[in-house]
């Protein structure tokens, strides 16, 4: 897995110097690109031929960045902040405004906000998973859920539900009654959390913590700011962090992504499932670098986990075979993953590891040999 890292655009030798020695204080990775159109492309042609394939996760903007030279792709729905040298001026809050910056930062007197901002992000924090469908109804929301409550038995956890069309995580859990904030209540979260305040304000259900969407009204349209805030809190809070995510990526859930260790594609042993996952695939590749499939049986026409995975050209995360009575299951009201000798409980178990219970610690080394 790649390592964390940033990308600078600026020509102002004092803030590529502070940003260099804040970001090596926390093992944070600098890539610094001077101003102009051609540079940004050289700069493009450069990261994708060397880069690891990963995007940054903190875009940095000098008051002196070329709005002509505009932002790399690397840098779409990542988060950004404007570095800024000496007093503000009417003009910086106006550049602010168009480059939809989340923080203007001026130095030095800035600087502890810099220094904050960097230390979240070399922090290893929670081990974060994403589950997504290759195909609808493949199944993927279930596999959160039954993961998310696997790992609970060995460290705090939480499920994030990120899909505004889906059916409600709580009501998946049986929380749909539980008290607690949902994603509504978090919609407008900026910045960072107050410390404890997940693990103490959402649902709890068999020791999962669940942040949910909600069934009722239009789907909530959430900012890459409320993810960001919410997610970086998470990484501190718990051990785990699981991410149902939606197949259709939209800024928000792009961000989410860009968050994750590793995602997981549920792909129905089925050609059409494979063929609607490989598009799946292509929009994940440029925002996560460890992505991974999971073949769900059966194979009515008998296509081979392996062969499908060729096909997606993804590593299999795991085989996971069909569990019997299990939509009965769920229609009564019981989580999934209920069942410890079931096949769904039996996959968790196995491809989370005997490395589980040490994921609160070392957490980003943990989910490589969780996942191997």
């Amino acid at each position: 897995m790649a390592s964390v890292w940033l990308l600078l655009l600026t020509a102002e030798p004092l803030l590529v110097a502070t940003v260099e020695r804040l970001a090596a204080a926390y093992g944070v990775g600098v890539q610094v690109s001077s101003l102009g159109v051609s540079s940004l492309r050289a700069f493009e042609q450069r990261t994708s031929v060397v880069g690891s394939g990963v995007p940054p996760a903190l875009v940095l903007v000098g008051a002196d960045h070329e709005p002509a030279a505009g932002l790399p792709a690397s840098a779409s729905g990542v988060p950004r902040l404007l570095l800024a040298v000496g007093p503000p001026h009417e003009g910086l809050w106006r550049s602010a405004l168009e480059l939809r910056a989340e923080q203007v930062v001026l130095l030095p007197e800035g600087e502890h906000l810099l220094e904050d901002r960097l230390a979240r992000l070399g922090s290893t924090g929670a081990l974060t998973l994403g589950v997504i469908g290759g195909c609808g109804g493949a199944g993927a929301s279930v596999l959160a859920a039954a993961l998310a409550r696997t790992a609970a038995a060995a460290t705090p956890t939480l499920l994030v539900e990120m899909d505004g069309f889906s059916g409600g995580a709580d009501l998946l859990l049986g929380a749909e009654d539980e008290p607690g904030l949902r994603w509504p209540d978090l919609a407008s979260a900026r910045g960072r959390l107050l410390p404890g305040s997940l693990a103490t304000s959402l649902p709890l259900i068999d020791g999962v913590h669940v942040l949910a969407s909600v069934r009722a009204g239009p789907p909530l349209q959430l900012s890459v700011a409320a993810v960001g805030a919410v997610l970086d809190s998470a990484r501190s809070e718990f051990g785990v962090v699981v991410v149902d995510l939606p197949r259709h990526l939209d800024e928000a859930s792009s961000a989410a992504v860009r968050a994750l260790d590793a995602c997981l594609a549920v792909v129905p042993s089925e050609v059409r499932a494979v063929a609607s996952a490989q598009r799946v695939a292509a929009s994940l590749r440029p925002l996560v670098g460890d992505l991974r499939a999971v073949v769900r049986g059966p194979a009515p026409s008998g296509l081979s986990p392996l062969s499908i995975c060729s096909a997606l050209d993804l590593p299999l995360a795991g085989l996971l075979p069909p569990e019997p009575r299990l939509r009965a299951a769920l229609e009564r009201g019981e989580p999934p993953g209920l069942r410890e000798r079931g096949p769904l409980a039996r996959f968790c178990r196995e491809l989370l590891g005997p490395e589980l219970p040490g994921a609160r610690t070392g957490r980003r080394g943990a989910a490589q040999e969780m996942l191997r």
